[in-house]
């Protein structure tokens, strides 16, 4: 979850914080904060750090920041401009690589709206990870291609099917409110890939129900550098899961967003809906 961008970090997770452990609300949120807020202070990169973990003193087991920031360059969903050329982000890691080359960085990639076939190809070189919004695609594929993209590139938006071919990870999110907070929903639309007006529109850019889930589970964690504490069940981890109706391979990609939740488990504790 981004911080900062109202320009009051601390009230934000103050007040984000206050809402979760009150209400002993049964889910973990990790607070990144925004780049933005630092710049607009004055602040340097180092003073930044120290920051955010002074900030971090306050942790607890539903509500957390680490050393993540998010940077922002404008331009994410409708262009493709942060994804290409100087000062995109793919830019401005392959600068990071020639002066101090970095394994494991995973360095990720938001919203992944519009991209060519070239970039997914350097993303793959740079290991770079991307976090998509698969409701772009669903919400405005259409009018985006009638009306600004042209078809071929309105239809090829939040084109997951070539990250799952190149193997590059990924995760899903909602960008809540612009899409509901429901994972199984966000699976569905990545793996189906109809738009809101009953479209398919470039099924080559499905992704298969096993990545579906993945993106929603162990790869999410992986992205999070959390995989050795959540995204599967295993022992040693933490017992965070969903009580479905249904098994999502028996429903299939099509049935998705339709499969009940019955409640979740956290940290071993049921919860019921």
């Amino acid at each position: 979850m981004g911080i900062g961008i109202f320009g009051d970090a601390v009230g934000e997770i103050g007040l984000i914080r206050q809402v979760a452990e009150s209400n002993q609300v049964p889910c973990r949120a990790i607070l990144t904060p925004t780049t933005v807020d630092f710049l607009a202070r004055g602040i340097r990169p180092a003073d930044a750090l120290a920051q955010v973990e002074e900030w971090s003193r306050g942790n607890s087991r539903r509500v957390y920041l680490d050393r993540h920031f998010k940077l922002q360059v404008d331009g994410a969903i409708f262009g493709g401009l942060s994804q290409a050329d100087f000062p995109g982000y793919i830019d401005i890691l392959t600068r990071l690589h020639e002066r101090k080359p970095r394994f494991g960085h995973r360095t990720t990639l938001e919203h992944f709206a519009s991209t060519s076939e070239d970039q997914c190809r350097r993303m793959k070189e740079l290991g770079m990870l991307v976090s998509a919004n698969p409701s772009y695609h669903h919400i405005l594929s259409d009018v985006f291609s009638a009306q600004w993209l042209g078809n071929d590139r309105g239809s090829e938006m939040v084109r997951l099917g070539i990250l799952e071919r190149l193997g590059i990870p990924f995760t899903l999110h909602s960008d809540c409110p612009m899409a509901p907070l429901s994972p199984l929903t966000l699976a569905w639309a990545a793996a189906n890939r109809v738009t809101i007006n009953g479209n398919l529109r470039c099924p080559e850019e499905k992704v298969s129900l096993h990545a579906a889930l993945r993106a929603i589970t162990i790869d999410a964690a992986w992205i999070l550098r959390k995989e050795n504490e959540i995204g599967s069940i295993r022992a040693g981890k933490g017992a965070d899961f969903a009580v479905l109706a249904e098994d999502p391979y028996d429903v299939g990609a099509e049935g998705l967003r339709d499969i009940a939740v019955k409640g979740v488990v956290f940290e071993g504790e049921p919860h019921p809906l």
